[in-house]
């Protein structure tokens, strides 16, 4: 069954499961099925790629979010926080040396007024627009 071979409700179901804050029962009413059709939709192989595709859209999509959390608590003094944003940033850094980059984009959210942003590793906090929102800079690579 291709991706666009699925039906509205199964299309529904797979919205709701990537998501992950509803049990099976719960959906099943949402979308007025019985949960034996959402467990016979999850042993279908396209359903459950569709599913995964789906969670790492919602993921993405949450991602900046995740990150000011994750600096914040940095930025606190969290050891295991610290640990896992350095880690992080060391496999942007490989990641960027096994490409051919001229220039990197930095993108930041950040709330009226303070905001932070990771450069070359280093966490700073930094004066932003009294709107806030989204910021993007873009600097050349240099070796």
């Amino acid at each position: 069954m291709k991706a666009n071979a699925f039906h509205a409700k199964q299309v529904w179901a797979i919205d709701l499961l990537a998501h992950g804050h509803m049990t099976i029962e719960k959906i099943a009413y949402e979308i007025d099925v019985h949960k034996d059709t959402i467990m016979r939709w999850r042993r279908m192989p396209e359903f459950n790629e569709a599913v995964i595709v789906r969670a790492r859209e919602v993921l993405k999509d949450r991602l900046p979010a995740v990150y000011e959390a994750l600096l914040s608590e940095a930025e606190q003094g969290h050891h295991q926080h610290i640990k896992i944003l350095l880690d992080h940033l060391d496999k942007l850094e490989e990641r960027q040396a096994q490409t051919d980059m001229s220039t990197v984009t930095f993108t930041w959210r950040h709330s009226a007024g303070r905001g932070t942003q990771a450069i070359n590793g280093a966490l700073t906090s930094i004066d932003t627009p009294t709107d806030g929102g989204d910021s993007e800079e873009s600097w050349p690579v240099t070796e």
